[in-house]
């Protein structure tokens, strides 16, 4: 078997994950680019579907109970229908029954959570909001299971069991070396069965004292566009020094794609990590946008040594923009 360092580490973001048609990308893209003969390794990291981390954020934060069940019924709607659309029907049925009965059983933890009897909104909003990126890492992971080729080599990895923070909820700050042993442990031991292994991003755990239990297993989050440090920390528990990040841009650009019309010719083709820091999030920050990459994951990366290629999901065969 191929060492942990030569696995290739794949963070796909939300904005890719926008409706099942792009799901089923994955496939063609998996068939493309993965030598399973050779015995190549993948690591998904997946951010929850285009748009659910706010709509969670949001039913996390108002205080009408009334308005917060409406809202969660119009998203377990939301993912009822996208998995019907995702999957064959007929010749996918048992599946299907399963995904739907996960999703269900994922909503019922959530509404558990708005009855919780705890005074820290912190700690509520991440236990809802940890949910989206744990819904879209189990679709992904039943949808290749329905794939005849994919089918029993994917298996998902919590990662609030792979990544350990303190208790400062929605701004959890990662403790490196309980981390990275068990990064290393599960990765591992997992990889021994499945070439696939799913992880998300942006979320992790902590034991803390919440109730009259004592301390308990409880998910956080570390901050606003954490998903590609979380690819950054599991490439770095596990030495690998290149990781892709999918995203709905074609690579870099000298000014934000979204807000400007640029064509492929326009790709910035290679950055430092100082250069991509300085001349490119700032200009996205200066202009309303989201920071392309978070700051603390590039600053991560410059330090473990790991190469970034920032790719675009739907045309993955353009080159993108490399980072070193």
């Amino acid at each position: 078997m191929k060492e942990l360092k030569d696995s290739k580490v794949f963070k796909i973001g939300g904005g890719c994950l926008k409706d099942p048609v792009s799901v089923k990308k994955i496939v063609p893209f998996l068939e493309k680019n993965i030598d399973f003969l050779n015995e190549e390794k993948v690591i998904f990291v997946l951010s929850a579907f285009n748009g659910v981390t706010r709509q969670l954020g949001k039913i996390a934060n108002i205080s009408n109970k009334e308005s917060k069940l409406k809202l969660l019924k119009n998203l377990e709607e939301y993912y009822q229908k996208f998995v019907r659309n995702l999957f064959d029907q007929e010749k996918n049925k048992s599946i299907l029954e399963l995904t739907l009965t996960e999703i269900n059983n994922i909503f019922v933890e959530i509404r558990g959570f708005i009855n919780y009897p705890s005074e820290n909104k912190k700690f509520i909003y991440d236990q809802i909001v940890s949910q989206g990126e744990i819904i879209s890492s189990m679709i992904v992971n039943y949808f290749l299971f329905s794939q005849d080729k994919f089918s029993r080599k994917s298996e998902i990895i919590d990662a609030t069991s792979l990544i350990y923070t303190d208790n400062n909820y929605t701004k959890a700050k990662i403790n490196f070396v309980l981390s990275d042993k068990m990064i290393k442990n599960h990765f591992e031991s997992n990889f021994s069965y499945f070439p696939i292994l799913i992880t998300q991003g942006f979320i992790a755990h902590t034991y803390d004292v919440v109730d009259k239990r004592g301390k308990i297993k409880t998910n956080t989050t570390m901050g606003k566009e954490s998903s590609d440090y979380s690819a950054i920390v599991i490439a770095k528990a596990l030495e690998i020094k290149e990781v892709t990040l999918f995203k709905d841009v074609l690579g870099v650009f000298p000014r934000n794609p979204k807000r400007f019309d640029y064509q492929q010719s326009e790709v910035i083709p290679h950055l430092s990590y100082g250069e991509f820091f300085n001349l490119v999030n700032l200009e996205f920050k200066q202009n309303g946008g989201s920071m392309l990459v978070h700051s603390k994951a590039i600053t991560l990366a410059e330090k473990s040594k790991i190469v970034l290629k920032i790719k675009s999901f739907f045309e993955p065969e353009k080159e993108g923009t490399i980072i070193s």
